[in-house]
C-alpha cells in the first residue's frame, strides 16, 4: 500500500507533502463523519497517530529537531503558526517553540491530569498564554524569515 503523501504526490516523499495532504484528507473525514456519513478509511485516518488529530512528533524530539520540518509545514499551508493540543505539558504552561511557529496549548486542564487553567490568545500580530497566575505575550515568527528557497 503506498503512503498517503505517495498517493497524492506519486514521486515526492516530502513531509510538506504529508502535512498538506493530510490536512485536506482529516478535514474531508471530519466534514464526513459529522454529518453521519463517515467510511471505515475516513474513521482510521482520524484516530490514526499520524493525523493531524494525533500527531505528536513536535513534542517528542528536540526542538532543533523539527524547527526546519515546522517552518517547511506553515509556509507550505500558508499559516503563521501551529496550535497543537493532545500533547499535554507536564509544567501546566503553555509552550512556543521554533520562534513562535509551533504553539503546544495542552496543559491538562482535566481534574484527571492536573486541573491547570490556561487560555491561549491570539489575533493577526499577537499570541498570548494566559495562565491563573499571570498573562505573557508569546514569540511571534519572523515572516521576513518564514521563507524557504527551495520549495
Amino acid at each position: 500500500m503506498a503512503r498517503r503523501d505517495e498517493a497524492q504526490y506519486p514521486g515526492k516523499k516530502s513531509k510538506v507533502c504529508l502535512a498538506s495532504s493530510m490536512l485536506t484528507a482529516a478535514a474531508g473525514a471530519v466534514h464526513a463523519c459529522s454529518a453521519g456519513q463517515c467510511t471505515k478509511d475516513q474513521m482510521n485516518l482520524l484516530s490514526d497517530a499520524s493525523s493531524p488529530v494525533w500527531y505528536r512528533a513536535y513534542v517528542q524530539q528536540y526542538e532543533a529537531e523539527i524547527c526546519p520540518e515546522v517552518q517547511q509545514v506553515v509556509q507550505a499551508l500558508q499559516v503563521q503558526r501551529i496550535v497543537s493540543g493532545h500533547n499535554i505539558m507536564q509544567n501546566g504552561k503553555i509552550k512556543s517553540l521554533c520562534g513562535g511557529r509551533i504553539n503546544l496549548i495542552d496543559v491538562g486542564m482535566s481534574r484527571a491530569y492536573f486541573g491547570n487553567m490556561a487560555v491561549w490568545k491570539c489575533s493577526n500580530d499577537s499570541a498570548y498564554a494566559v495562565h491563573s497566575d499571570k498573562s505573557h505575550k508569546l514569540p511571534m515568527p519572523n515572516t521576513a524569515s518564514a521563507s524557504l528557497s527551495g520549495l
